[in-house]
């Protein structure tokens, strides 16, 4: 993942959401990992069952609501939000949205982004 600073670099605003959520569900995950006694337990199963549905239920109804004001649009590469990253889609990484026309032209208004973005 890139770094804190780098996140919305390009601009693709569904990409930068997915992957800094997919960071966290990866940190959850393994102190879930940690509490339950490892990967393989039913306790732990059962948990990370729960942790995933909730963020890709969220990152989904997120990416819809943004899609409805027009700021995001489904990705040309057909990405499924539940089946991970997709390195080789430079627009959503494996979200299944990226950037709308009307994003982007809002954002080009502006110019370039800048080097360093606050979070």
């Amino acid at each position: 993942m890139s770094g804190p600073n780098q996140i919305f670099g390009d601009r693709q605003l569904a990409k930068a959401i997915y992957l800094r959520h997919m960071a966290a569900m990866k940190a959850i995950l393994n102190l879930g990992e940690m509490k339950f006694g490892g990967r393989e337990s039913n306790a732990y199963k059962i948990y990370k069952k729960i942790v995933m549905d909730e963020f890709y239920v969220a990152m989904s109804e997120v990416f819809a609501a943004l899609e409805k004001a027009n700021l995001l649009k489904k990705c040309p590469c057909n990405a499924s939000i539940r089946k991970g990253y997709k390195r080789e889609c430079d627009h959503c990484n494996g979200a299944g949205w990226c950037n709308s026309d009307n994003l982007n032209e809002k954002l080009n208004e502006d110019g370039p982004p800048p080097d360093i973005l606050p979070l």
